[in-house]
């Protein structure tokens, strides 16, 4: 998966760079070529105004100087105000104070290698819809709900929880 985001910088310099993720637990940033550290330090200078992603088909390896793991990059990014808050408000709207679920990468890959086995390459479009309306590090109980809601339209509702079930298990997840 590749996102790709635009951003400003100051008040009028126009930003963009992306984030290729493999995965789910590892990715890569680029940002104006700066090194990975760097790069870290600029997103969050950035207003980050559009985000966009498109699925990137294979399985590409992240040179070793380039990558991060998920965590990291999310870390830093924790926080951003979107520039349509700060313009609508004047000010930065406050940071999430709810709890983050550690585990989210890994439910998420999961999450994809289940589907990917019934839904084949549409699979990882479907996990990257369900993880916009419901971030699974985040909520990851509706997460996996609306997986299984996505895999019960192939499968059935019975069949899908029990497909989904050994996932939930696994990461303490109660989806009743």
């Amino acid at each position: 998966m590749k996102v790709y985001f635009y951003g400003l910088e100051g008040t009028s310099q126009l930003r963009t760079g992306f984030v290729n993720i493999w995965g789910g637990a590892s990715c890569e940033l680029s940002l104006l070529n700066l090194p990975k550290k760097e790069a870290l330090v600029a997103i969050q200078k950035l207003k980050i105004n559009r985000v966009m992603s498109i699925p990137v088909a294979g399985n590409s390896i992240i040179p070793a100087a380039a990558a991060f793991k998920m965590h990291e990059l999310l870390d830093a990014l924790n926080g951003l105000t979107p520039a349509d808050e700060v313009s609508r408000t004047g000010a930065a709207a406050p940071k999430s104070s709810a709890p983050s679920f550690e585990h989210a990468d890994q439910l998420s890959a999961a999450m994809r290698t289940l589907l990917s086995r019934f839904l084949g390459g549409s699979a990882e479009k479907i996990a990257l819809e369900a993880a916009n309306k419901a971030p699974p590090h985040e909520n990851p109980v509706e997460f996996m709900r609306l997986l299984r809601a996505e895999l019960g339209k192939m499968l059935g509702p019975g069949a899908a929880a029990q497909q989904i079930a050994p996932v939930a298990k696994q990461f303490n997840l109660d989806l009743s």
